[in-house]
């Protein structure tokens, strides 16, 4: 028996055997045992897989069940939807106002998202074929465990290195939490270290199929997170042109076979950015103006109608501590990776192969040094999902530390043990503060979820306060992308709100304030669901029903009609418990009633106006130093051509239509001698309104 007969696969049929001679594979039964036996040489990598894949779930399920709080999650789901649908873009008409999307942006009266449309697509993917997107980060995870473990042998040969590095990818918290998110962080990252390990085995070997390979991930890559790309693939081709210096024409044909691989992708991204922005070389991410998610520093934007702000170099720099701060809390064995990782970059052999790696896992702090939302993500990571822009190093960190660790052991045998169970207790001494700040956010989540009851009288539309966007601070307050489902949620844009029944026809409109006090405990429940109301008509009278809580003499009654104040004095001597009811007439145009006290003329011309009316209780009449109990009511005129509607004997007459949605956001203020104090209140026994056409 010959040495090449020692090493040959017995399932592989032998020379001359009646299998070659007729051309035929191997059998299923052979496929099957060879990937048995394969997967058994490979049972501690496929148990961090399977492990990672669980594990992710169960973060989902447990620890992320209504979103992260970062509204990224639910517009990567909106994207995913619209792609299950056949759509890229929304109509600009329909959802350009109230139910505007975050993150998006507008072209020749589409809406289109900020994002490109790969980790949307295998959202999408996944739902179509299990019914759920929860798969998809999961799977996304554990293929980075794969992928980092491929990545090391690569580049250092070892197989313990690369289980070794697996592990702590696996172990590590960022990638668990990650794995339970509908972000794209992981699954760049997985991509990117695929397309890495490829192209150090397409450099070495010369192979076509792993150099398209590479290219292929990092295409697919491209049509996610770009810069991401850039940051992996230009130390990758610095490596591969200095292994490949003597050979020039061989390191030409290498990069050809990547361009290969990489070109269906770009044509797609170029094809996709033509369709949603009009430039094919113009992304979806800086297409709204010269300030929008721009690079580098000075004045920037998330989106064109945010206020901008300033992102200077010392702000960077900040960021960048900061994060890099926070990084180890969320990596298994904390600093101690960090220390091994530095370690693992010491040893002289396969030096260009290491400083590769150091390359890839500073590339991410450094190139987002310049992203001016790196502040933004630092600053919640501590207890949140971590320093996201950073999750790919974590990858790369990871196999220099395993090596550190093995080179410790080398010299110190008890060093590998000792290093893999002191990682256990840093690792879990980064958590409890994680959960018990996820649980706090998951309650708030809850209180917001209770307060739209099952049984809501539906087809309904909520309007959420405090938001130009949906779904708002609350991810889960999102909407499908044609609008159809039993509650869908507007964003109330206050003056405008009127409007909301036009623009929702046949549902009924509630107003969700989240952070209304039920009473003056600032620490109990908060928040409230309530019905609205539209009066419409030439002539609106709106009644104010008053309870003076306090021992304030004063009570006036007072409206604002965009900066312009009305008061009725009601009661110079009031006492506690004493009630009051006053009205105001609200018209359109000249009045001959236009002196009367109660009346108060809205001009014709179509518009929406701020009304606010409310109840003043102080040592004075007025407002000046009163307690304040208001509603802040929108109002809308109509030019519907209705004309001289008289209310009774008073002369009054109307041009067009008003159109008044209450009750108005509920206010308080709170007169201290430090100064005044302003919260959202429910007015309970203090202050109704209530309003009718009149005439």
């Amino acid at each position: 028996m010959t040495a090449a007969n020692l090493v040959k696969d017995p399932a592989e049929p032998a020379q001359g055997s009646d299998q070659r001679l007729r051309g035929r594979g191997p059998g299923f039964g052979t496929l099957l045992a060879t990937a048995a036996r394969r997967l058994g040489r490979h049972r501690v990598l496929v148990a961090l897989v399977v492990f990672t894949f669980a594990v992710s779930l169960a973060v989902q399920h447990w620890y992320f069940p209504l979103y992260s709080g970062d509204n990224d999650e639910p517009v990567y789901v909106l994207q995913a939807k619209m792609l299950l649908q056949g759509k890229i873009t929304l109509s600009g008409a329909a959802q350009g106002d109230f139910f505007r999307p975050w993150l998006t942006l507008q072209h020749d009266g589409r809406l289109y998202t900020e994002f490109l449309p790969g980790w949307p697509a295998v959202l999408a993917v996944s739902q179509l074929v299990f019914g759920t997107m929860v798969l998809a980060p999961a799977a996304a995870a554990a293929a980075w465990v794969a992928t980092t473990y491929g990545l090391a042998r690569e580049l250092l040969t070892d197989r313990r290195t690369a289980l070794l590095a697996a592990g702590v990818v696996a172990l590590s918290p960022l990638t668990l939490i990650h794995g339970g998110l509908y972000l794209s962080y992981v699954f760049t990252a997985a991509l990117l270290t695929g397309a890495a390990a490829c192209l150090v085995r397409g450099v070495r070997l010369g192979s076509r199929r792993a150099l398209t390979g590479a290219g292929a991930l990092f295409g697919a890559a491209l049509l996610t997170r770009p810069l991401d790309v850039a940051l992996v693939a230009l130390p990758c081709g610095v490596y591969g042109l200095i292994r490949l210096r003597r050979q020039p024409r061989a390191a030409a044909r290498r990069a050809l076979w990547v361009a290969v691989g990489v070109a269906p992708f770009v044509l797609v991204l170029l094809a996709y950015n033509a369709r949603v922005t009009g430039s094919p070389v113009q992304a979806p991410l800086s297409a709204g103006g010269p300030l929008v998610n721009k690079l580098g520093f000075g004045q920037r934007q998330m989106v064109p109608d945010q206020a901008p702000f300033s992102y200077p170099v010392h702000t960077a720099v900040h960021a960048l501590l900061l994060g890099l701060r926070t990084l180890p809390g969320f990596l298994f064995g904390g600093v101690l990776i960090v220390g091994l990782a530095a370690l693992g970059a010491l040893p002289r052999r396969q030096r260009l192969e290491r400083l590769l790696l150091v390359a890839l896992a500073l590339a991410f702090p450094a190139g987002y040094f310049f992203w001016f939302t790196s502040l933004l993500a630092a600053t919640h990571a501590v207890n949140g999902i971590g320093p996201h822009y950073y999750v790919p190093s974590l990858g790369f960190l990871a196999i220099l530390a395993a090596s550190g660790l093995l080179a410790l052991a080398h010299r110190w045998r008890p060093a590998l043990v000792v290093g893999l169970v002191a990682a256990v207790p840093v690792t879990a001494w980064a958590i409890p503060d994680k959960i018990t700040v996820r649980h706090l956010v998951n309650d708030d989540y809850r209180r917001v979820q209770a307060l739209i009851p099952a049984q809501l009288a539906t087809p309904a539309v909520v309007l959420v306060a405090g938001t130009t966007y949906v779904p708002g601070g609350y991810p889960f307050l999102n909407n499908p992308p044609d609008l159809r489902a039993r509650v869908i949620y507007a964003a109330d844009l206050g003056v405008r709100a009127n409007r909301i029944a036009e623009r929702a026809p046949g549902r009924r409109v509630y107003r969700l304030s989240l952070d209304e006090l039920r009473g003056n405990d600032i620490f109990g429940p908060r928040g409230s669901l309530l019905a609205q109301h539209t009066t419409a008509g030439a002539v609106i009278q709106l009644r104010l029903h008053i309870t003076n809580p306090t021992h304030s003499r004063y009570v006036t009654s007072y409206l604002r009609l965009d900066g312009r104040s009305y008061e009725h004095v009601l009661d110079t001597a009031s006492a506690p418990g004493r009630s009051y009811t006053d009205r105001w007439l609200l018209v359109t145009g000249p009045s001959t009633a236009a002196t009367k006290p109660d009346v108060v003329s809205i001009p014709s011309t179509p518009a929406d106006h701020d009304l606010v009316v409310g109840a003043a209780l102080g040592p004075r009449a007025g407002q000046d130093d009163a307690e304040l109990w208001e509603y802040r009511n929108s109002l809308g005129v109509r030019d519907e051509g209705v004309r001289d509607r008289g209310v009774g004997d008073r002369g009054v007459g109307d041009r067009g239509q008003l159109l008044l949605q209450t009750p108005g956001a509920r206010w308080r203020r709170i007169t201290f001698p430090q100064g005044q104090l302003w919260f959202e209140s429910t007015l309970a026994g203090v202050l109704t309104e209530t309003a009718a056409p009149a005439g």
